[in-house]
Order: C-alpha cells, then sequence, then structure tokens
C-alpha cells in the first residue's frame, strides 16, 4: 500500500518485522534521529528509521529524517557522526569492495538444523565474496550469551525504570490527555479490561516498571554491565578484527545492537522453500558507521535483484499473486470465484504455476476475479463473484474495474503487489489492466500454457502477466512462456518463442521504423473534442517522435460483426467450446461438483 513507512525500535522492532516482511529497514544510531515527539520505551535504545522497498529509498528517507533537534539533546553529540553531503553519496555499486565482514558462527546455530536456510546463506557469502567484500568467519563475541538474554545482561531492569521516567515525561508533556502517568495508564487499563484484552494479555510489565524507584543503585549497577559487555564484546571484535561489519541471520543480533545503540540494516535474502516464509541478512556496526552499511547493504539488496546468470532464477524471492481460476496443488482454493469449487483438489499445480515456483517465484495467493471468468451470466458486472465480492478500482471506487482479471489488475495497482498472473478469453487482462492504470500483457494464444487452469475457451484463452513495469512483465513472461506436453497449443506456438527471451527486446530505440496502424472507426470515435482523443493524439506524436511510422485512418473489413458476440458467431462457439472444456476439466479433480450440470 505504501513505498514508504517510518518505524522504532528499541530491540528488534525494525529488523525483525523487516526480516520477515522482506523488506528492507534500517536501524540508524541511537541519537541519529530525533525521538521528540514519540512515544519512548527507553530513551538509551529508541531510535527511529525507514522501512522500505529498497536500500535506495530507506537511505534517501534518512537523509531526510536524521540531524540535530533541539528536543532532543542526543542530536547534538551524535550529529557529529553524520556525513557532509549526506548519505545517498554511499550508494555505491562498488561498495562491497574491500569491506571486512565478520561472522559469528554461533550467530548462526539457529540454522544448523535447516538444510535449505544454510544453502541459502551460503550463498550470499560467496555473492559477498565475488563482490569483493572480505569474509572474516569462526568469530566469537566474549559473553555472547549474557549480552543477548534480556534479563542477565540487566538490560531488563534498566529498561523498567528508564520506561517509566520516560513515559512519565512524554505523558506530563501532551496538550491533552485521559492519562498523565504510568499509573494512570495501568488503571485505565483494568478499568477498560475487555477494550484493553487485558484479561487476554495481562500487564506485568507495565506494572513491574511502575513499581521502581527511579535510577537507584541496582539500575546503575546494569547500566555499567551492560556497557561493559557490549565494551568486552562486540565493540571488541569489531575493533580487534578491523571489521566493517557484522553479518547475521535476520534479527538474531538485535540485543547486541539495542544495548549499544548501534546501527543494522536488514535486507530481504530469500524465501524458505518449504514454510514459504520470508527472511533477512542483516549488516551491524559500531556507531557512526551507516556509511558503511549502506554501501555494503545497497550492493547486497542490488545482487538480489540482478544476480549474475545461474546463480538465482529471475524471479528468486518475489511474490506473486493468481487469478483464482489459476490451478495450485497445495492449501489454496481453485475456485474461479465459486462456492461451488471450494474445497476441490488439483492433481497438479498448473504449468505456468510450476514454471514460475522453479523461477524462485513465491505464490503469495489467489485474487478474485469475474466468477467463472465473466462466464456465468451477461448481467453480472465486472470484478464481482459470490466468494470475493465486488472488486473496486482503486483510483475511482465507482468506476468499473473491467473484465474478469480485474482483481489481479487492482491488487497491483494498490501496490499489494508488484506481479500477478491473469487469464484472457476476450479482454480480461487489456480492459482491467487498462482501467486500473497497469501493464498487462496478453499472449498469443499456446504460448503460455493452459493446463491447469480453469477455462472458458481453448481456442481463445491464454494466461499472462499483469505488472507495474513493461520490464517486469517481460520477465514474467519470459518464464511463463514454453511447450507443455499437457496443452498440445503450446507446441505450435513454440517456433514464436525467441532464442534468447523476450527481455533482449527491452531496447530504449524499439520505436525506430515500426508501423503502426490506426483504425479510428470504432475506436477512437468520441469526438475530436473529447479529453481521451486529445490525450491519444499527445500520445501519438510522442510515438511518431519516437521514430515509429503511424498509418492513419485505416479500416478493417466487417468490423462491426467481427466486434458483435452473437453476429460474429463468438457467442454459438464459446457456448460449445466451454461446456466441453469445464467438464474435461472438473473431472480431473477432486471435488463436490464433477461436471457443469451439477454444478448449475
Amino acid at each position: 500500500m505504501v513505498s514508504v513507512a517510518l518505524g522504532t525500535e528499541t530491540d528488534s522492532s525494525i529488523l525483525c518485522p523487516a526480516s520477515f516482511n522482506s523488506v528492507v529497514g534500517f536501524k540508524p544510531t541511537v541519537g541519529l534521529t530525533s525521538r521528540a515527539g514519540v512515544i519512548p520505551v527507553s530513551p538509551r535504545q529508541d531510535t527511529i528509521g525507514p522501512i522500505c522497498r529498497t536500500v535506495a529509498d530507506a537511505v534517501h528517507v534518512l537523509d531526510t529524517i536524521v540531524g540535530i533537534d533541539s528536543n532532543d539533546n542526543t542530536t547534538s553529540e551524535v550529529s557529529q557522526y553524520i556525513p557532509v553531503g549526506g548519505y545517498g553519496q554511499f550508494l555505491n555499486s562498488n561498495g562491497l569492495k574491500g569491506k571486512r565482514l565478520g561472522i559469528v558462527s554461533r550467530m548462526f546455530l539457529l540454522l544448523k538444523d535447516d538444510a535449505f536456510l544454510n544453502q541459502t546463506f551460503e550463498q550470499h557469502f560467496t555473492t559477498l565474496r565475488e563482490q569483493g567484500a572480505i569474509l572474516v568467519e569462526n568469530l566469537e563475541i566474549a559473553n555472547l550469551e549474557d549480552i543477548c538474554d534480556f534479563t542477565s545482561s540487566g538490560e531488563f531492569v534498566a529498561m523498567l525504570a528508564e520506561f517509566k521516567i520516560a513515559l512519565n515525561a512524554y505523558l506530563g508533556d501532551l496538550v491533552k490527555s485521559p492519562v498523565r502517568t504510568l499509573g494512570e495508564v495501568i488503571a485505565f487499563n483494568k478499568n477498560n479490561s475487555y477494550l484493553e484484552k487485558n484479561d487476554d494479555y495481562g500487564q506485568n510489565l507495565l506494572e513491574a516498571a511502575e513499581e521502581t524507584k527511579g535510577m537507584g543503585a541496582k539500575e546503575l549497577e546494569a547500566l555499567s554491565n551492560i556497557a561493559k559487555l557490549s565494551r568486552d564484546g562486540f565493540e571488541k571484535l569489531m575493533t580487534d578484527k578491523n571489521l566493517d561489519a557484522l553479518v547475521t541471520y535476520a534479527n538474531t543480533a538485535s540485543s547486541i545492537f539495542a544495548t549499544g545503540g548501534f546501527p543494522g540494516i536488514v535486507v530481504p535474502a530469500g524465501y524458505h522453500d518449504t514454510d514459504n516464509y520470508p527472511f533477512g541478512i542483516c549488516f551491524g556496526g559500531l556507531k557512526g558507521s551507516e556509511p558503511k552499511l549502506i554501501e555494503i547493504a545497497y550492493k547486497a539488496d542490488y545482487q538480489r535483484k540482478a544476480k549474475a546468470p545461474g546463480y538465482y532464477s529471475g524471479l528468486h524471492g518475489i511474490p506473486v499473486l493468481l487469478k483464482d481460476n489459476i490451478g495450485t496443488r497445495d492449501k489454496l482454493n481453485t475456485t474461479a470465484g465459486s462456492f461451488a469449487l471450494l474445497g476441490s483438489v488439483l492433481p497438479r499445480d498448473a504449468s505456468v504455476v510450476t514454471k514460475l515456483r522453479s523461477a524462485g517465484a513465491i505464490i503469495l495467493g489467489k485474487a478474485s476475479l469475474s466468477e467463472w471468468a465473466q462466464f456465468r451470466s451477461l448481467t453480472a458486472p465486472p470484478g464481482s463473484s459470490p466468494r470475493g465480492g465486488q472488486g473496486k478500482d482503486p483510483f475511482v471506487l465507482s468506476a468499473s474495474p473491467c473484465g474478469s482479471s480485474s482483481r489481479p489488475a487492482i491488487s497491483v495497482a494498490a501496490n499489494s503487489v508488484a506481479v500477478s498472473l491473469g487469464t484472457e478469453t476476450k479482454g480480461s487482462i487489456l480492459c482491467p489492466a487498462s482501467f486500473n492504470s497497469v501493464v498487462g500483457i496478453k499472449p498469443t494464444v499456446g504460448l503460455t500454457s493452459r493446463a491447469g487452469v480453469i477455462p472458458v475457451t481453448p481456442r481463445q484463452d491464454t494466461i499472462g502477466p499483469i505488472c507495474r513495469t513493461v520490464t517486469d512483465a517481460v520477465y514474467v513472461l519470459d518464464v511463463i512462456v514454453g511447450y507443455d506436453y499437457k496443452d498440445q497449443a503450446t507446441k505450435e506456438a513454440l517456433k514464436y518463442i525467441p532464442r534468447g527471451g523476450y527481455k533482449q527486446f527491452l531496447g530504449a530505440c524499439g520505436l525506430k521504423g515500426k508501423r503502426l496502424g490506426i483504425v479510428r472507426n470504432p475506436f477512437f470515435t468520441s469526438g475530436s473534442g473529447s479529453l481521451q482523443i486529445q490525450a491519444f493524439e499527445q500520445h501519438f506524436q510522442t510515438l511518431r517522435q519516437g521514430g515509429a511510422v503511424l498509418v492513419d485512418h485505416l479500416e478493417i473489413a466487417n468490423i462491426d460483426t467481427i466486434l458483435n458476440f452473437s453476429l460474429s458467431g463468438e457467442a454459438i462457439a464459446s457456448l460449445a467450446e466451454f461446456k466441453l472444456a469445464i467438464n474435461s476439466y472438473l473431472k480431473t479433480l477432486w471435488c463436490p461438483q464433477f461436471d457443469l450440470w451439477r454444478i448449475s
């Protein structure tokens, strides 16, 4: 839904959710960003940082939010770390070269019994080396268990007192508030137990914090122990080994970075092969080491998105949403929007889904559609089904989302996903892509296999990508095309697939010399003064400026008949083809309904 979010971290609250939601999370050095106006936990550890899709986005946000704030004294001291010219200058494609990256073996013990995670991180380590990083392995952090133990380190004792002091100060400064102290918050929760789910979760931490009496001897001893553990552990390792960053799995080092106020950044590292959850790789360093971390993480993030051929498949780790007539042999239902197929089980994944999985894509879920791909009745509204309800155009909620692949298009338009897969018999990719301002490619019939996809008519059915950009759509197309013995149409269409794939045609000069035909009637007849016609006249001019040759005022013989569903004969043919195809599809399933007669 958004490209940029801001989070806060005391211990792991940016690094952990970023890691397990496949996004970039940046935890800055404590004091680099002001905490003024932010509900506190512990001023010693609290920091505010960006959560974005890319390292570049996160860095641009960081550049905006750092700096001195008279309302947060820590920012004055930490401002010494802010580089002249900002952090954007460290978005360097050669940033890994010569960087010394430490690997502490015990921080990867969580992975010891998981062959996939072990293999994945070994691949990441190999990539880091190939890009010029020096990996210093088999390191140890002194007293690591104590540092990472909330109780043994003293972090718990110190934080309880810090929280009470900081929260009372925050509440006292509010212009208006129903509560002014931690004690009043506790009382509010008790008096509103149902609202605050007090019976479910309790509030033992709040109550423990309320029992503290300020920063006494016990708390000061805890702070001294925390500082010593950090000094003799992480800081000593970084200094003695001359490391630029520590590399860890997900958020396993968050307590190390938290207690010392150190920075860290997480970038997506993959999706688990069996459980499908995302996970990240984290780079952390000493205070003020953000420039180095940015260089390291930027290159690592770039490598994730543009791997050398053969390292990762083209869609590795990319979530894909499928139209709910594209079959999967998993816990997801494939229903074409109908309750009649709820609980049906396919013998295997649709062939295009097999190709997506083989390319490393993650099947995120199913997107609703016009029921039976708009083939239930002539009066059913586009984008509507009993299971999914009515899909809405995210730009104009009252407008038609258009076409049976409307939900896949809506999902991309609303930034819920970057890639979705739709099907088209007649207009079901092109129309929703157009009406929802995204890119839709309807391939030549047979270029993509229809095996495992709920059919309308095999003569016209095709499967294609819906994405934000042409480039994204072409990358997906390259993955899903090809011969499939379960769909004979793919054998004939195989001759159209170019050697080297379709990506080679993403050329900046692609319009030059192309002859583009324009049939004014009936496609551009809204009147010469209409906004649509004016917009298209501008587009035509742009095409000419790009080198295209526009052949205007053409006519297609019998166009009115071709476009008429009944007069053309399409209705008669499609009705018979649908019955034959759907009955054939249903017989392959284990489901409550086995043919069209039982469904109707």
